[in-house]
């Protein structure tokens, strides 16, 4: 008797692993049939550790980054995590702020939520312009080798004039683990994401794809590679993101990064660090402008800090 129940419950579970599959793969279907438009969104890069590493980080997604640039990837990341960070956009005066939270207890489901939010009234520029994103994101280990996620998102901007609009999109994602050392990853942002303003107009904002690789060579150095918009819409061309990491100790990482655009005339590089102190990880990013002249339209390089807590594990 109990021999049959274990083979029910084995069959129950490949029955239930074969369903997330079907479902993976009609919705990846779905997405790349969807048509493109050109107008962006609020997708700034979240996480200095990312940032630090030429924002290479789809195919490792191994932290509570994951919530913005791969959410599968939080299948990995255990307990309950809250990520913050705050920046100053180019010295402007234009505020990014963005919290995030998840929650993976038993380690094949993690679900979630982000809150951000991009201010121009306190800026030199005289907008006042405010957009707020609300994202809810659910992700789950179809086996041990393959996770997928599904995001939701909400839409809000009060712009000049009096324009405002309110939409909904989404985002779809993968990642793969191949062996111990080398994780593939594929993400497709704002898959058919809306936004309507109160003038009548409708805009839809453009689908992002990105497919990055994570190599661990040995246990504390990290090699990341991705590659950003690979349809290659025509206001944003395809880049190459480059990334390496080495931990010193258990508490001290070191980072550098490397971004080459096409079309753009050389590329960027960005560099950073990371700190563990108990439940808290704090990540710092530089990252340079592309301009040599730091002060052209008082534009000024990039610093970026984000915080990690483990609520609880």
């Amino acid at each position: 008797m109990r021999q049959k129940d274990q083979v029910k419950s084995s069959k129950l579970k490949v029955e239930k692993r074969q369903l997330k599959l079907a479902i993976t793969i009609f919705i990846f279907g779905f997405v790349f049939c969807l048509p493109a438009a050109g107008f962006e969104g609020l997708n700034r890069p979240v996480g200095g550790r990312a940032i630090a590493l030429g924002e290479a980080f789809v195919g490792e997604a191994s932290d509570m980054g994951a919530i913005y640039w791969n959410p599968s990837g939080l299948t990995q990341v255990k307990g309950q995590n809250i990520i913050f960070m705050e920046q100053d956009v180019f010295g402007l005066g234009i505020t990014y702020d963005y919290i995030g939270y998840s929650r993976n207890d038993k380690g094949e489901d993690a679900y979630g939520l982000s809150l951000a939010r991009l201010d121009y009234s306190k800026s030199d520029l005289g907008y006042d312009w405010k957009e707020d994103a609300y994202t809810f994101f659910y992700a789950t280990q179809i086996d041990p080798q393959l996770s997928f996620a599904l995001s939701l998102k909400y839409l809000q901007m009060s712009t000049v004039s009096s324009r405002n609009g309110q939409g909904w999109g989404g985002d779809a994602s993968l990642l793969y683990k191949v062996d111990e050392k080398l994780k593939v990853g594929f993400l497709a942002r704002d898959v058919y994401t809306q936004v309507h303003y109160n003038s009548g107009m409708n805009e839809t904002i453009q689908k992002h794809f990105t497919l990055g690789f994570s190599y661990r060579p040995d246990p504390v150095t990290l090699a990341l590679l991705d590659f950003t918009d690979l349809d290659s819409p025509e206001n944003s061309p395809w880049a190459a993101h480059l990334g390496v990491e080495r931990w010193l100790d258990k508490e001290i990482a070191v980072r550098l990064g490397y971004i080459s655009s096409q079309g753009t005339k050389g590329g960027k590089f960005t560099a950073g660090v990371g700190l563990i102190l108990g439940p808290w990880r704090i990540d710092y990013a530089y990252a340079p402008t592309k301009s040599n002249n730091k002060g052209l339209m008082g534009i000024e390089d990039s610093q970026r800090i984000s915080v990690i807590m483990r609520v609880k594990r």
